[in-house]
């Protein structure tokens, strides 16, 4: 907002849209944006230990769930042709794999799977997630 690349609307329940300025900041049309932000340290540390289990802590069936999604990603990812942590961060594939959902409405409950990842990836990681361990 102070660099004039968001605008708030007004109104009880204000929003935050680009400017022009903005969009083409995103879209890398030379114009650079210096932005500071300041990061609590306990608080960003709290949050790094949150969530999924790490690698190390999941049962074996949730490890080998973790490495079929991960091997699925990186064929997405190829696909796409986009980095794998575009399709899903491993913190999301161990949460995945931790909680193992098996329906759409499970599967949007999972930290890190939004209404974008869940239309585009949903069918095919529950797909990964309910076949048999190889």
């Amino acid at each position: 907002i102070e660099e004039g690349c968001l605008r708030r609307s007004s109104g009880e329940r204000p929003v935050l849209s680009l400017t022009a300025l903005g969009h083409s900041v995103l879209d890398g049309g030379g114009v650079d944006v210096e932005v500071e932000v300041e990061v609590a340290g306990s608080a960003a540390r709290d949050r790094s230990h949150a969530g999924a289990p790490g690698p190390d802590l999941l049962d074996p069936s949730a490890g080998e769930r973790f490495e079929r999604l991960r091997a699925w990603r990186r064929a997405a990812s190829l696909d796409a042709a986009v980095p794998a942590y575009v399709v899903f961060g491993d913190r999301t594939l161990r949460e995945l794999a931790h909680r193992n959902p098996s329906t759409a409405g499970a599967l949007a409950g999972v930290p890190g799977v939004g209404p974008a990842k869940l239309a585009r990836y949903g069918e095919e990681v529950l797909r990964v997630l309910a076949a048999e361990p190889s």
